[in-house]
């Protein structure tokens, strides 16, 4: 859109564009064109840097030469970026047969209007840095070695996407009051940053190098290290995991063994003759500061699949394998027919993780992998790469650094990950309550700050046990008990059916357990969503979809049911949320539902 100088200023402030955000505008086009003409000079110079290279030093020397870098950098180079790399160790690093480095070899001889960048460059000297903080428009990065801070151009031609506490290994330009990379940089993890760091010192001590000398030395070998996997303290690279499959012969009958399951474990979902159960327990609740209401997570112990009158069971937990066949071979006739061991391996250092998180709708998904990192974040859980030594012994032990290094390498591979699922997010993860709780500085990276805080608890108590057998009836599990309309459905429940016949219970539990999991599948989360449309779709479609076939009695008893719990709706919320479902099933007929299911069987 354009502003004539003499109209009002877009912004709102009242005054004249020209008096207002014009000169601004024109600063602002100002850099973008000063900073473009800097990388296109960069460009051009660069050019000519090679073809300097290419008439100079013979194509067989060069060969030659390349294949030293590959050696010595132990083969660690992607080949993507493997040849532009050399050419910049070569360009800034290798001494040529007359004792000097090429660009101090091509700084000599120019005689262009870029002379000066030539020996600008010349002065540049390798850093190991490390980000550190986010500001507008700038990242600042911190040299490993002598702490100094730099505040480097945040432009998506200069870096990529900010990582908190991710680092590289290169050259610094200055230009313009911010530093620019110049020639190639490849951005690890902070593990491999503080690795390089370590092996910098190791060979000045070996060499009596300046690390400064070192790192204009031994680029190459640096360069592989810092590509390199970190080395393992312990003994193992790897370590395997068995991965247990128990299949069963089902010889009672199907709906015997599904009523057991459905009590006991959570219903993923089921189609016609095949169900599939999640077995969960240890639930947790995860408080965030950043959020309103909390989340639940629970720890998979396995998974459990009905099909074809065949039952399978399959977990990782194999004490969790004895207890599941112990408790299903007592309560079901079914007959064992094998027992599988798959031998798995995975990174030594690797945690295997399998939870559930359930949370409401208007949660952004991210903070479920939040949720789940907490609970590694236990500062007393042993670390397999540091000889199982927990974050607290590590502290206890003078190795704060280490702690220090593996926190922030959590940071990193957390972001990374959902950078990678979501993109950029609002709400970065919660570090700082294990860093104040380790009295170690804290990660200027995490939303909120000093006051981000976040916990986990126990929800074994959150439910009343008296409540515990109602719930279980109605299909209700530790997952879908935070759903918007569990409380409605248990205190309805309980009115309708404490001390009433076997049948009045029963037509009660049939119908609520049937509209409890389709309104669990639903992406519902209040009363007011759920609209007479919403009602009538779900009794028309996908409550005739549950079954193969229907009873009159069973559809009969749905209708009534809905009926009582729109009355109950009405009496209890001003709003009147019963009335969509009476609205629904006004024109509607047990008979027109048997009639739709008799046409889809």
């Amino acid at each position: 859109m354009s502003v004539s100088r003499n109209e009002p200023c877009p912004c709102g402030s009242g005054k004249k564009y020209k008096k207002c955000c014009m000169n601004n505008q024109n600063v602002i086009q100002m850099h973008e064109v000063v900073e473009e003409r800097f990388r296109q000079q960069k460009h051009n110079l660069v050019k000519k840097l090679e073809a300097f290279v290419d008439k100079n030093i013979p194509y067989q020397e060069l060969v030659r030469l390349e294949s030293e870098f590959n050696k010595r950098s132990n083969y660690q180079i992607d080949p993507k970026v493997k040849h532009s790399t050399f050419r910049f160790w070569l360009y800034f690093f290798h001494r040529c047969e007359n004792g000097l480095r090429t660009i101090e070899w091509f700084s000599n001889e120019s005689t262009t209007a870029d002379s000066q960048m030539a020996k600008t460059w010349v002065e540049l000297q390798p850093k190991l840095l490390q980000a550190v903080e986010w500001k507008e428009n700038v990242v600042m990065f911190e040299d490993m070695l002598t702490k100094e801070q730099y505040p480097v151009s945040a432009h998506s031609e200069n870096i990529s996407t900010p990582i908190p506490w991710y680092g590289t290994f290169g050259l610094l330009e200055l230009f313009n009051h911010t530093y620019y990379f110049n020639g190639v940089k490849i951005f690890v993890g902070p593990r491999q940053v503080s690795q390089v760091a370590t092996k910098i010192q190791e060979l000045s001590k070996q060499t009596n190098l300046s690390p400064q000398e070192v790192m204009m030395s031994y680029y190459p070998e640096l360069l592989g290290e810092l590509l390199s996997a970190q080395n393992q303290t312990g003994e193992m690279q790897e370590k395997e995991l068995t991965e247990y499959k128990v299949l069963y012969q089902i010889e009672s009958t199907a709906d015997e063994v599904i009523s057991y399951l459905s009590k006991h474990f959570e219903l993923d979902h089921h189609k016609q003759n095949e169900y599939q159960f999640s077995w969960i327990g240890e639930w947790q609740l995860y408080e965030d500061s950043e959020l309103a209401m909390p989340l639940r997570l629970g720890k998979v112990y396995g998974m459990i699949s009905v099909k074809n009158r065949k039952l399978r069971f399959e977990s990782i937990l194999g004490d969790r394998v004895s207890e599941f066949q112990t408790l299903l071979e007592k309560k079901v006739a079914v007959k064992l027919l094998k027992v599988e061991e798959n031998k798995i391996k995975i990174p030594f250092h690797a945690e295997v993780l399998n939870m559930v998180v359930s949370m409401d709708k208007s949660i952004p998904r991210y903070f479920s992998l939040y949720a789940q990192n907490r609970v590694l974040l236990d500062v007393n859980a042993p670390i397999p790469m540091y000889d199982h030594h927990s974050l607290r012994s590590l502290m206890k032990t003078g190795q704060e650094d280490v702690a220090d290094v593996w926190l922030k390498q959590s940071e990193y591979d957390l972001y990374k990950n959902v950078y990678r699922q979501i993109g950029e997010v609002e709400v970065t993860a919660d570090f700082n309550t294990v860093r104040k709780e380790l009295n170690l500085p804290l990660s200027p990276f995490v939303t909120g700050g000093a006051s981000r805080s976040s916990a986990l608890k126990n929800v074994n108590n959150l439910v009343r046990e008296e409540d515990i057998p109602f719930l279980e009836e109605l299909g209700f599990t530790p997952t879908s008990v935070n759903s918007f309309f569990a409380n409605d459905f248990l205190e309805f429940y309980k009115e309708k059916t404490v001390g009433k016949s076997e049948a009045t219970v029963r037509k009660y539990r049939g119908s609520l357990f049937d509209l409890q999991y389709l309104l669990e599948q639903s992406s519902v989360t209040s009363w007011k969503e759920c609209s007479p449309t919403f009602w009538e779709h779900m009794i028309s479609v996908q409550y005739v979809d549950l079954y193969e076939t229907m009873s009159k009695t069973q559809v009969k008893d749905l209708f009534s049911s809905l009926k009582a719990f729109a009355k109950w709706l009405n009496e209890r919320y001003e709003f009147h949320p019963g009335q969509n479902i009476l609205k629904a099933i006004q024109s509607k007929e047990p008979e027109d539902l048997l009639a739709v299911g008799a046409s889809r069987s």
